[in-house]
């Protein structure tokens, strides 16, 4: 983590990362999100305001390095229902 992200929350995080990435490369990040996260993360887009170039780049390479972990995230019931929704939709889902 880099000293000028470190202070920031997750979901600033997440919103100074999707400004940065632009609305195509950073609609595939918000596809397995619920209705309440998606929410939190628009409202956060929507009152960011200007992040400087510095602080926006320490962010990209925060998240960066973190896809770069040897250690995989646990799976669970939600995250498999989250790909298969995001995927099939929500039928699907409830389905399987």
């Amino acid at each position: 983590m880099t000293d000028a992200s470190s202070a920031l929350s997750p979901r600033r995080k997440a919103a100074i990362l999707l400004v940065k990435l632009g609305p195509e490369q950073g609609a595939p990040l918000l596809r397995g999100l619920r209705r309440p996260e998606l929410s939190a993360i628009a409202d956060e887009v929507a009152h960011l305001g200007k992040v400087p170039a510095a602080l926006a780049d320490a962010v990209v390479r925060e998240f960066l390095e973190s896809a770069e972990v040897d250690i995989l995230p646990s799976g669970d019931y939600d995250l498999a229902f989250n790909y298969i929704q995001s995927t099939f939709g929500d039928r699907m889902a409830r389905d399987v």
